[in-house]
């Protein structure tokens, strides 16, 4: 059971991952990723891909990238 939990927080890990990068880098791209890739919830790509919008998506995939990294550090480099 522990194997199979390990796999799905790896795999859940991948797909926010994928997800912060195209939303830090490019939020037209992030529109364009298929949608059982993408994690889009009620965005709309007219109102979230140019000005403040992608401002918001921008930020959105900081703030998922800030907290993969602080859950990679706390699981495999915190010592307590």
């Amino acid at each position: 059971m522990q194997l199979f939990a390990g796999i799905m927080a790896g795999l859940v890990g991948v797909y926010l991952l994928v997800n912060g990068i195209f939303m830090l880098v490019s939020p037209r791209a992030w529109f364009r990723l298929p949608y059982w890739l993408s994690a889009i919830g009620s965005l709309r790509q007219e109102k979230h891909s140019g000005g403040w919008g992608a401002v918001k998506v921008r930020t959105g995939g900081a703030a998922i990238m800030v907290i993969l990294a602080w859950v990679i550090y706390q699981t495999f480099f915190a010592h307590r």
